[in-house]
């Protein structure tokens, strides 16, 4: 279920590709039933976008995404692994409804530098219902529709439902993702046009499992 999310949060937050790197810093963190909320303060989650390669990079590893071939690589740095996972099993995660209940609230809040309006989703991954609560804002520079063409490329027709995220009028700058007793989150913290590092988007040399 985890890995679920995290692709689903590597969709939700990815920047649209442009001809400059865009760097994206997010924090995150995932509660456990019984986990004191007031606690749980995340981790920051970098995600680079180039013109052909997406990452996701925390402090247990790495998740690239090439965009031209679909496959996406998880990498665990400690243990100098890799798992390759191609499109079709990404959609595969999805569940077996495409359909979402969206409905608009009349809450506002401030998600950092921007103002956000609070949309609430109702739709079902593999069997289960799952609640997404979405921050919208207009404020964020990102291509939208950029965003939204990459992810409708990557999804089946049971996964359409993430497109809905992208036609309430602004950037999702904050989710909340609950599915069962598991409660995931994720927020825009920063936005910024830069030059990636050298490797950003490569798989380091004597990792094994990358085939």
């Amino acid at each position: 279920m985890n890995r679920k999310i995290g692709i689903f949060l590597l969709l939700g937050f990815a920047a649209s590709t442009a001809q400059a790197d865009t760097l994206m810093t997010t924090r995150e963190g995932t509660l456990r039933p019984g986990a004191d909320a007031a606690q749980d303060k995340g981790s920051t989650v970098r995600f680079w976008s180039g013109s052909d390669r997406m990452a996701r990079i925390d402090d247990r590893g790495k998740m690239i995404s090439d965009l031209e071939s679909g496959v996406t690589y998880l990498l665990n740095d400690q243990a100098k692994s890799c798992f390759a996972i191609p499109r079709q099993q990404i959609d595969a995660e999805g569940g077996t409804a495409g359909q979402v209940e969206v409905r608009e609230t009349n809450e506002t809040r401030q998600i950092g530098p921007w103002q956000a309006k609070v949309y609430e989703l109702t739709a079902i991954m593999d069997g289960e219902p799952i609640e997404i609560s979405v921050w919208v804002s207009e404020d964020v520079s990102v291509d939208v529709g950029g965003l939204r063409a990459y992810t409708a490329s990557r999804l089946t027709p049971e996964m359409t439902w993430m497109l809905k995220m992208f036609d309430l009028g602004g950037y999702p700058v904050r989710q909340e993702v609950r599915m069962g007793p598991i409660r995931s989150w994720g927020e825009l913290v920063a936005v910024e046009e830069k030059s990636a590092p050298a490797g950003t988007y490569d798989i380091p040399a004597g990792y094994s499992g990358c085939d």
